[in-house]
């Protein structure tokens, strides 16, 4: 899991020097105390931001399982999204490239 948790590090840092770079730059030109706290306060805002999406896809995505599994009705869409999901992993890997519909 360390070694995962390690590449996922190394592969997502282009991401996050292209989405956040520009700005921590900017807040980091100025001066003095206030910089530092600007510099906290932005990060600060960035990790409650994830957390607050995160929690609320993770909480969609329950409530779907839960309806999934309790309504007979809805297993059939849910093993297909499943699948969906699992169809669209597999061509990302094998071709290396995002498809054209998803653009």
């Amino acid at each position: 899991m360390a070694i995962t948790a390690l590449f996922m590090g190394v592969v997502g840092g282009p991401h996050c020097v292209a989405m956040c770079g520009a700005a921590c730059a900017g807040i980091g030109r100025a001066a003095g105390a206030r910089s530092t706290q600007a510099l906290l306060g932005f990060q600060a805002s960035r990790m409650l931001g994830y957390a607050l999406f995160g929690a609320f896809a993770a909480g969609s995505v329950q409530g779907l399982a839960w309806l999934g599994t309790n309504t007979a009705v809805l297993r059939p869409v849910w093993t297909m999204f499943h699948v969906a999901a699992l169809l669209l992993g597999a061509a990302l890997l094998w071709r290396a490239r995002q498809p054209a519909w998803i653009e």
